[in-house]
């Protein structure tokens, strides 16, 4: 090979190399940068109407990338929003940062329900000599069964048996004995029921709190709940336990209605036809709703939740006490006229 084609070949090749070294790292930037990941999932895919269903988003991005994340505090698709937490970002391998949001979702209505695909817009930097790219990620959506409680239980139904035979004759003592357990079972459930009327009927509180107003009972059961400090304990079941007690026995004295003994549906109904306005509705479907998602659903609310439930409840007592217009004497000068009267 002579010296002019070597020289012509180094023409040649060295604008191919250099465009070469030039755009690989452009190339390798791309696909590092471009990594946002989104995945969702539920606790449960069938569930009994009213149940609370966790909900639960993760999104892996990169330092480069801006999320808008979505304002869905109150519904998603056909479900109600019970509450909603967002943890993160935390940062994870590969440079990337992992971020969580929850959700505790409710629904009232029987048969099948979509969660529909969760969309989350971002912006993503592709170098220094690019505009922003702005981009969608997308979950899919999730398909739920809702059942009603009475066809939830009757899967366990089974079928019955066929009848048992019976002996030609019974002897004397079987009859005397069951006859016995008979008589047994009916005055233990006599009793029984005697005893839990007498104590329905006449409380066991004493006459001085009797004649105080259920508000202020309220807020001595809340002044010693927080006393308890249950919350910093990390008793947060037991809290919520005793919050939900405390409210409904204020329901109970002020309304005069067996919020105990009814669930969360049964009482929001039951105070259709009372004075109740429907901010204070809201509160109380929140407040309960939170404390069955704790009891029923092992749902643990954040720290800064947990510490404002009692201040929550005092605001709903505050807002929904009975209070009497009871008539203020006035002091006149009549009495000074009568007596300066000669």
């Amino acid at each position: 090979m002579g010296v002019r084609t070597l020289g012509r070949l180094l023409r040649l090749g060295l604008p191919v190399i250099l465009i070469l070294a030039l755009s690989t790292p452009v190339a390798a930037q791309v696909s590092v940068t471009d990594s946002l990941h989104i995945s969702a999932r539920v606790d449960q895919e069938r569930m009994t109407v009213g149940d609370a269903l966790i909900y639960t988003i993760v999104v892996n991005s990169p330092p480069s990338a801006v999320v808008e994340w979505p304002d869905l505090t109150k519904t998603i698709g056909p479900f109600d929003v019970r509450s909603f937490e967002h943890d993160g970002p935390h940062a994870i391998d590969n440079g990337q940062f992992a971020d969580t949001l929850r959700y505790a979702l409710t629904v009232f209505e029987v048969g099948a329900h979509t969660i529909p695909p969760f969309e989350l817009p971002y912006t993503l930097t592709v170098s220094a000599r690019e505009s922003d790219a702005s981009r969608l990620a997308i979950a899919d959506s999730l398909e739920i069964a809702v059942v009603s409680v009475i066809d939830d239980e009757a899967t366990d139904i089974r079928d019955l048996k066929d009848p048992a035979e019976l002996p030609d004759s019974i002897p004397w003592y079987v009859w005397v004995t069951s006859l016995g357990l008979m008589l047994a079972l009916v005055a233990a459930a006599v009793y029984y029921y005697r005893r839990r009327g007498r104590e329905e009927a006449v409380p066991e509180a004493p006459a001085a709190e009797a004649r105080k107003p259920a508000h202020e009972l309220a807020y001595e059961e809340l002044a010693s709940l927080a006393e308890k400090g249950l919350v910093d304990q990390g008793m947060v079941a037991n809290h919520y336990t005793e919050l939900s007690e405390i409210i409904r026995r204020y329901l109970s004295r002020r309304y005069q209605i067996l919020a105990m003994e009814i669930t969360t549906t049964e009482l929001l109904e039951g105070l259709n036809d009372k004075d109740f306005r429907d901010t204070d509705r809201e509160l109380l479907a929140n407040l309960l709703g939170e404390c069955d998602l704790v009891k029923f659903a092992r749902y643990i609310p954040t720290k800064t939740l947990q510490h404002q439930t009692i201040n929550r409840v005092q605001t709903l007592v505050t807002a929904t006490k009975l209070v009497l217009d009871i008539p203020v004497p006035v002091e006149g000068p009549s009495e000074a006229v009568v007596s300066s009267s000669p």
